[in-house]
């Protein structure tokens, strides 16, 4: 996560190049900090960066807030793809994000009667909802595994999780420290 240290750092550089701003200090400073201080670290300062870059007027807080959330709107999944995780059997693995699993949630009365087509819908709006409520947290994408029957179908979906940036290969091996040689080679 960010530090308010990092947050110095932008505040300052956006200070020298924009010599007409005002200082970023005392109770604006804290603004700033519950304004941004949610994202990943590193974002605060490219978004200042890139401002810089890019525009010639002095930033406001939500120009900067925009460009941390322009960095991680990659991070996301959309909503068909996140419905394409959704383990289909208790055979199947998958890594799901809070959002995911609450969207599940949400559908899990139309899937038990049958309706596939109602539960999908019903899933891609709250998911939709929830993926846009982080975003305006500043919240990033969080997975976890959720492990089905199927020894080899785990390894395969950590290893594409690896492959894809959603986990560290050492979170990986210690969710299957057994599969370690298997996730490493699969995960390349």
């Amino acid at each position: 996560m960010a530090t308010k240290k990092e947050l110095a750092q932008a505040t300052a550089l956006l200070l020298t190049e924009y010599t007409e701003m005002q200082p970023i200090t005392g109770p604006r400073m804290e603004m700033w900090w519950k304004a941004l201080g949610g994202f990943p670290d590193g974002v605060i300062l490219a978004a200042a960066e890139r401002h810089i870059m890019t525009c010639k007027f002095k930033p406001q807080l939500s120009d900067i807030r925009q460009g941390c959330e322009a960095q991680m709107d990659g991070q996301w999944l959309g909503a068909d793809e996140a419905w394409a995780l959704v383990p289909k059997s208790e055979h199947d693995s998958a890594m799901l994000t809070n959002e995911i699993a609450q969207a599940v949630n949400a559908a899990s009365p139309l899937l038990q009667q049958g309706d596939k087509v109602a539960a999908r819908m019903a899933f891609k709006d709250a998911y939709g909802r929830l993926v846009e409520q982080a975003r305006i947290a500043g919240r990033q994408p969080v997975y976890f595994p959720s492990f089905g029957t199927d020894q080899y179908g785990r390894v395969n979906m950590l290893s594409s999780a690896v492959q894809r940036g959603q986990v560290s290969i050492e979170l990986a091996i210690k969710w299957q420290p057994e599969h370690a040689t298997d996730i490493v080679n699969m995960a390349g």
